[in-house]
C-alpha cells in the first residue's frame, strides 16, 4: 500500500497512465459521435500527456520539480479540445501537488479538486455528459469518501476515482442526448478513465509496455544511402548508467575529460547512483565500451545526425508554420489550413502565417504561442478552422500576454475564406474589423457531406455505413447512398429556411467531375439569385463542403 505520493511515484502514475491510454487509443478515436473518420480524441490526449511527461527525466525527480515541469509542459503541449481540458485538469492537479515534498491523500484529494476547477474555467460553457463530467464526478466521489474516513491508501483512492469515473462515463449517454442518438459514451471521459486504469494498474504492480504515440512520424526512407555515401556528422549517442557495487565509480570530473576527447556537445548529469550522458561522437562504440566499465546501460540511444539532417531537409514542406512577412502593420492574421492549396489562398488573401494542420493531429498550444512571439505584432486576429482546435487557440491566447490576440469562432476553411475579406488593411481600428468578421461569421452556415463509417441514428435520421451523410455543427441533415442526392437534398433543406444569396461549393480530389456538374446544375436551376462559386481543394476527407452566406 501506498499512502503519499513523492516524486518517483508521480512520475510513474503519469507513465501509466500515458501508457494505458495509448493501448487503447484506436478505441477512444473511433468513440465517434458522428459517423465519420475523424476521431482522433484518443491520439490528441496522449500527445497532450506526452508533451508534459517528456520534460520529467529519467529517475527520481523531486515531487515539486517534476510536478511543476509537468504542469506548465502539459499546457503548451495541448492537442484538441479533449487535449486543452485534459491538461488544465493535470495542470491544477500538479501545480498543487508541487508545493509538497511529499503529498498525503488530503493533499491529492485538493489537488484533484484544483484540476475540476482548472478544467471546467478552460471551456466558455461547459457541457455535462462529456469529460468534464467524468472528471468532475469522479473527484467528488473520492472527496467524499476521504471525508466519511473510508479511503486508507492511494491505492484506494485510484481504485474508487477509477471504479466511479467508469458508472460516471456509461452514464453520459444520458446527459447529453447527441452521445445516446450515436450509441456512444463521450470519447474525452473514455480517455480519462483508461489514464486512471493505467495508474491502477501501476499501484498493482501490472505491466504496461510503452507504446509510442505519434500521428505525424513518418518511417525514415534507409534505401536513399548508398555504400558511397559519407557520413561526417557522427552520432548523437545518449545513455543512462547505472552505477555497480561490482565496478568502481567514475571520478565525475576525469570521466567528462575521457568523454570530451571522444565528441563534442557533452552533457554529463550525475543523479544518485546513475549516470546521464548526451554525447555527439563519431566513434559511438569507444563510447560505450569506456562507460560499461563503471556500470550496466539502463537505456541507449544512439542515432546517425547525417541521416536526421537529411530527414530534416526532407521534411520541411511538414514544418508547423509557413510565414509571410510582405507588410508590416499593426495587427497580424494567422489561420489554419488544412490542405496546400487552401494554405496558398490564404496568404493571397493576406495571412500573415499559416499554419499546416494534419487531419490527424492539430496544432499544440505551443504551436500557435510561437507563431505569436515570432509575428510580435500589437494584435493577431487568429482563424482555427476547426472546432477541435479552437480551445487550444484559446489557450494560447490566454499563455500569450504580449499581444491583443482576437480568436475568432471559424469552424472549417471554408469560413475563413469567407472571413478573410472582411478584413479592412488600411483600417485602424481593429474592433470594426473583429466586428465585421463575427457577423459574417454569423450569418452564414457550413455543411459537410462525408461517407458515413457506422450505422446510426441521429436527430432522427437512420444512417447507415457506407451512406453520404451531410452534417451541419452538430446536426446531421439527411443521409443518402449518394453524394450527389445526399449534397443537393442538404442543400434544399438549407435554403427551404431562407434564401442565402451566395454559396460556395469546396471541393477535394476526391470529388469526381459528374457529381459536381450535376450538384452545379440543381443549384442554378432551382436557385438562379443565389452566387454559386466552385473552389477546388487538395482535402481528401472534406471533399464537398457548402458554404452559405448573407
Amino acid at each position: 500500500m501506498i499512502y503519499q505520493i513523492n516524486g518517483r511515484i508521480y512520475r510513474e502514475l503519469i507513465d501509466y497512465g500515458i501508457r494505458n491510454l495509448q493501448l487503447h487509443r484506436d478505441y477512444v478515436n473511433d468513440l465517434n459521435v458522428f459517423p465519420v473518420p475523424d476521431g482522433d480524441t484518443g491520439t490528441n490526449m496522449a500527445l497532450t500527456l506526452q508533451n508534459g511527461f517528456a520534460v520529467i527525466g529519467e529517475g527520481e525527480p523531486a515531487l515539486p520539480v517534476a510536478a511543476a515541469k509537468f504542469a506548465k509542459a502539459v499546457v503548451y503541449g495541448a492537442r484538441g479540445n479533449s487535449g486543452v481540458i485534459t491538461s488544465q485538469f493535470f495542470r491544477g492537479f500538479s501545480e498543487q501537488l508541487a508545493a509538497q515534498d511529499e503529498a498525503n491523500l488530503q493533499t491529492v484529494v485538493l489537488a484533484l479538486q484544483t484540476g475540476v476547477r482548472c478544467a471546467y474555467a478552460a471551456v466558455a460553457n461547459p457541457v455535462e455528459g462529456t469529460l468534464l463530467t467524468v472528471m468532475r464526478e469522479s473527484t467528488e466521489q473520492v472527496a467524499s469518501a476521504l471525508q466519511d474516513g473510508k479511503l486508507a491508501s492511494l491505492d484506494d483512492l485510484i481504485t474508487l476515482m477509477h471504479t466511479t469515473a467508469e458508472s460516471s462515463l456509461a452514464r453520459t449517454p444520458e446527459l447529453l442526448p447527441v452521445l445516446k442518438s450515436a450509441g456512444v459514451v463521450d470519447s474525452g471521459g473514455a480517455g480519462f478513465v483508461f489514464v486512471l486504469q493505467g495508474m491502477k494498474k501501476y499501484l498493482a504492480g501490472e505491466p504496461i509496455s510503452a507504446v509510442q504515440v505519434s500521428s505525424t512520424a513518418e518511417a525514415v526512407d534507409y534505401s536513399r544511402f548508398t555504400r558511397a555515401d559519407t557520413f561526417p556528422l557522427g552520432y548523437c549517442t545518449e545513455l543512462l548508467l547505472q552505477l555497480s557495487d561490482s565496478k568502481p565509480d567514475p571520478d565525475p570530473a576525469a570521466l567528462e575529460q575521457a568523454l570530451g576527447s571522444l565528441g563534442d556537445s557533452l552533457v554529463l548529469a550525475f543523479e544518485d547512483d546513475k549516470v546521464k550522458i548526451h554525447v555527439h561522437t563519431h566513434n559511438p562504440e569507444q563510447v560505450l565500451s569506456f562507460c560499461h566499465g563503471f556500470g550496466e546501460f539502463l537505456a541507449i540511444k544512439i542515432e546517425n545526425m547525417s541521416v536526421q539532417h537529411s530527414e530534416q531537409k526532407k521534411q520541411k514542406k511538414r514544418q508547423p508554420y509557413v510565414t509571410y512577412d510582405d507588410k508590416e502593420l499593426p495587427f497580424s492574421v494567422v489561420t489554419v489550413a488544412h490542405d496546400p492549396s487552401m494554405r496558398e489562398r490564404f496568404i493571397e488573401m493576406g495571412a500573415d502565417v499559416v499554419i499546416n494542420c494534419e487531419q490527424d493531429c492539430p496544432p499544440s498550444t505551443q504551436d500557435f504561442v510561437e507563431v505569436f512571439d515570432r509575428l510580435q505584432t500589437d494584435a493577431v486576429l487568429v482563424f482555427p478552422n476547426s472546432k477541435n482546435t479552437a480551445l487550444a487557440a484559446e489557450q494560447a491566447k490566454a499563455l500569450y500576454q504580449k499581444s491583443n490576440i482576437i480568436v475568432f469562432p471559424t469552424t472549417s476553411d471554408a469560413a475563413c475564406y469567407a472571413a478573410l475579406p472582411m478584413i479592412n488593411f488600411d483600417e485602424e481600428n481593429l474592433e470594426d474589423i473583429a466586428e465585421q468578421i463575427r457577423h459574417t461569421l454569423e450569418d452564414a452556415l457550413a455543411v459537410s457531406v462525408v461517407m458515413a463509417q457506422k450505422s446510426t441514428c441521429m436527430n432522427g435520421i437512420e444512417v447507415k455505413a457506407g451512406e453520404y451523410v451531410a452534417i451541419s455543427g452538430s446536426d446531421v441533415l439527411t443521409a443518402h447512398p449518394s453524394r450527389r442526392q445526399a449534397a443537393i437534398l442538404a442543400a434544399d433543406r438549407v435554403m427551404e429556411t431562407r434564401p442565402f444569396d451566395v454559396l460556395t461549393v469546396f471541393t477535394g480530389a476526391a470529388l469526381s467531375e459528374e457529381v459536381r456538374d450535376a450538384v452545379n446544375e440543381h443549384l442554378s436551376q432551382h436557385y438562379p439569385y443565389t452566387e454559386v462559386d466552385f473552389i477546388e481543394t487538395e482535402n481528401d476527407f472534406y471533399s464537398l463542403v457548402l458554404y452559405f452566406e448573407g
